[in-house]
């Protein structure tokens, strides 16, 4: 089309020219005359071509769904035919049907109607009553399933309560018939666990059992000076009754001391610690946890040691971490106990309720080691969630802090 355009171009030029039209110029616009006609020629051949085939396609297309339905035509033709057949052979007591003359009593409009629709009339009667009791089964069927999704509720709430009285006579046991099957308590433990406090030991055997008996990837140990041990176990058993006192009144003179030498005390005084400490090794879950000493041939590298103290001033245990980086993760155990000690209720009597743990002392007062410790007899203060009796359940098993604390590590 382009070179027939520029060619009437030259021709238009020329003869403004008064020229007279070359015959090249001729010979030029008629071969390409011919070229677009040779090319509309193929192009309503090509669309004629595809009419023809979507026509006989649509042509199969209609053929196929008359084929169909010439089939279905006579599937149906061929099924009525048999029901036809059936029908007169089976007997209608066969079939269920009410009786004609109960039909024509409670129908008398069909009177009026031949065999053919007398029957048809019967046949949808029947249908009709057939449908209302599949409609009754249905009822019936929902109701069944919901009774059972009750039934199963409440099985499933029996298994539960089994399993929590299970559990329930599992922990009621005695420490020592749990330990008796695997080992017991006082081989796995140091000899000199008896220079330790009584807080201190309740601590130390509830490690060590956690390690032996319930296979808790932690270590446990005794640290310190046995010598000065020695020491503090015959100062504190060296005072005996006076006599002619009793247990009670000799009781009540030592806490009246006890709040009298808090005052006097300075503060080196007030917080020096037991001579005597228990390590806990927080042991990778692949490692093997060791005995009371750690003594194994191939002992793991602990991921986080935690030593345990025993303030005699202010009988309360303490908690820090080495390396004390990580002394924030113990605070972070339980919630709304940060080792302040607030909710203490051996630290809220001292000095007339005015006493407050020192927040420069590294070793804290948190509530999960009186627990442990044993020291959590008397009701904490009412401080608000901080002390809460939800969480002091889970804290006094030792396997709780063990997983929380690895939970804490493990966290990126």
């Amino acid at each position: 089309m382009n070179n027939l355009l520029s060619v009437a171009g030259a021709i238009v030029q020329n003869k403004a020219k008064g020229v007279r039209p070359s015959e090249e110029h001729v010979n030029q616009g008629l071969v390409c005359i011919l070229s677009i006609k040779e090319e509309n020629r193929k192009l309503v051949v090509q669309a004629e071509a595809e009419k023809a085939a979507c026509a006989k396609e649509q042509s199969n297309l209609q053929s196929a769904d008359l084929d169909v339905l010439r089939a279905e035509l006579a599937h149906h033709q061929k099924e009525e035919e048999e029901m036809t057949r059936s029908l007169k052979v089976v007997q209608e007591g066969a079939l269920g049907l009410q009786p004609e003359a109960e039909f024509l009593a409670s129908h008398p409009h069909a009177h009026a109607l031949n065999a053919h629709e007398l029957m048809k009339a019967r046949l949808l009667h029947e249908h009709g009553q057939r449908k209302g009791l599949v409609q009754m089964l249905h009822e019936h069927r929902a109701e069944e399933q919901q009774l059972a999704k009750q039934y199963q509720a409440q099985h499933e709430q029996l298994v539960g309560l089994q399993g929590k009285l299970h559990l329930l006579e599992q922990q009621s046991r005695p420490l020592q018939a749990v330990l008796s099957p695997v080992a017991p308590l006082h081989g796995c433990m140091d000899k000199s666990a008896y220079l330790l406090p009584a807080p201190l030991y309740v601590v130390y055997a509830q490690l060590v059992s956690a390690c032996e008996a319930l296979h808790e990837p932690c270590r446990a140990s005794i640290e310190g000076d046995l010598t000065q041990g020695e020491a503090a176990l015959r100062d504190s058993t060296s005072g005996s009754l006076e006599k002619g006192t009793s247990a009670k009144d000799s009781l009540r003179h030592h806490r009246q001391r006890q709040q009298q030498s808090i005052s006097s005390l300075s503060e080196a005084e007030v917080y020096q610690p037991h001579p005597l400490s228990v390590g806990l090794d927080i042991l990778p879950s692949s490692g093997s946890s060791g005995g009371p000493g750690g003594h194994e041939l191939e002992s793991p590298q602990p991921l986080l040691r935690i030593v345990f103290h025993y303030l005699p001033a202010l009988r309360v245990v303490t908690a820090l971490c080495q390396p004390h980086s990580k002394t924030d993760l113990l605070a972070a155990l339980f919630p709304g106990d940060d080792g302040s000690g607030a909710c203490i209720e051996a630290l809220a009597q001292l000095q007339g309720g005015g006493f407050r743990f020192s927040p420069a002392h590294p070793s804290r007062p948190y509530m999960w080691c009186q627990h442990l410790a044993g020291l959590d007899f008397v009701s904490p203060l009412p401080r608000g969630d901080a002390c809460s009796g939800k969480e002091r359940s889970h804290q006094q098993l030792v396997s709780t802090v063990v997983q929380r604390i690895r939970s804490l590590l493990e966290k990126p």
